[in-house]
This record gives structure tokens, sequence and C-alpha cells, in this order.
């Protein structure tokens, strides 16, 4: 970015202190500008976000929690809102960027989870639990793969504090049933696991 913002200025200064005689200056000029404004105030939102570091004593232990969420486009969430209780079975899949076995397992739901709603109606959420440092790869893989459920940045990284294990492997996977009770835990990912989830949420369902 400041790389990106320092070569604008070296094209913007030399042309600002020409006298802009036709409209093709000009248009270029702005044009330029609006990308260094636009970048500038994209940058400024980046760094708007600051890691909470909350006492662990006050983050709430049971279903739905009260962790902050931030999707890639920086709006911010309550896991309360975001798990909130229904009718139908919740899978929370945790994972890093840096991760193998996290991109393998998520491209596989990816794949199945318009099929499996076809069975077995139930919501599924993507949680990264990526550093601070590593949030604008988050974004970009987010981006980039445009999953059909829900993706959000443990940006201040709580549910270590509030799971038990403390998330220690990844990916990790909970499913819950309606009544907000852990009915199924993963750690680690073996090949064709993804083939077993329909069946655990169809078991959820059912409690």
């Amino acid at each position: 970015m400041r790389r990106t913002n320092d070569f604008l200025f070296m094209i913007l200064l030399p042309t600002s202190r020409k006298k802009i005689n036709s409209e093709k200056n000009f248009s270029l000029f702005f044009y330029l500008a609006f990308i260094l404004f636009f970048q500038s105030v994209q940058l400024g939102a980046q760094n708007s976000l600051v890691a909470l570091h909350r006492d662990p004593a006050l983050l709430k232990k049971e279903f739905p929690y009260n962790i902050r969420l931030i999707d890639s486009a920086d709006k911010i969430f309550n896991s309360a809102e975001v798990f909130k209780k229904s009718d139908k079975p919740l899978v929370i899949v945790y994972w890093l960027t840096t991760c193998g076995p996290c991109r393998y397992e998520l491209d596989n739901f990816k794949k199945k989870f318009t099929t499996w709603q076809t069975e077995q109606s139930f919501a599924l959420v993507a949680i990264s639990e990526d550093f601070e440092a590593n949030r604008a790869n988050y974004i970009k893989r987010v981006e980039l793969e445009k999953f059909p459920f829900p993706t959000f940045h443990d940006f201040d990284r709580e549910f270590p504090n509030v799971l038990e294990g403390e998330l220690n492997g990844m990916p990790q996977i909970f499913i819950y049933n309606k009544k907000g009770e852990i009915v199924f835990h993963k750690r680690g990912l073996l090949v064709g696991d993804e083939n077993a989830l329909l069946a655990l949420v169809k078991e959820a369902a059912k409690k």
C-alpha cells in the first residue's frame, strides 16, 4: 500500500506543478488523485481495528458466547447474534489461512454445502483464528473463495479462551443442537471426514 502511494505521489507532484491546459491532463490528475484518496481511506479503515485484549474472566463461556466477530468488509458482529438459537443444528468450523488441512476441508464444504441443504437444513459458520497480522490474508481468501456460508474473523482471538482445549490444532469442528449444546467436536482432519458431516448433523437435529 505504501509503495503504491509513493508511486502515485511521484506522478501527481510533477503533474500538479504544470499548468493543466487540457481535458486529458485534468482527467489523469483527477483519476490518480481519486485512487490515492480511496486507498488512504481503505488503509485507515484497516488501521482502525484494534484488538480488545479483554480479561478472559469477562468472556461468557456458554453458547452463544459474547465474542466480537468481524467479516471481510470490516463489519462487526457479536457471536450472540450470529449463533442465535434456532430450530436447526449449527456447525462451526475454526480455521487458519496458514493451515493446509483447513483449506482442504473448507473447499470440500464449499462444494457440498448446497447439496447438503437439500437433505438437512442446518447453519454453517466458518471462523478464522488468524492473528491480527494475517487479517489481509483472511480477507483475500474469503473474497476469492466466495463461500456459500458466512465467514468471520475472531480478530481478538477469544474463542480459545472459552472453548475446551483452547483450539489447539486446526481445523476444528463443533456441532450444536437446537438447544445450543455441543453434540460433536472434532480436531484435525482425515481425508473423507467431510463425508460423515451430514450424518452427524442429521443426528444433531434429533436432539
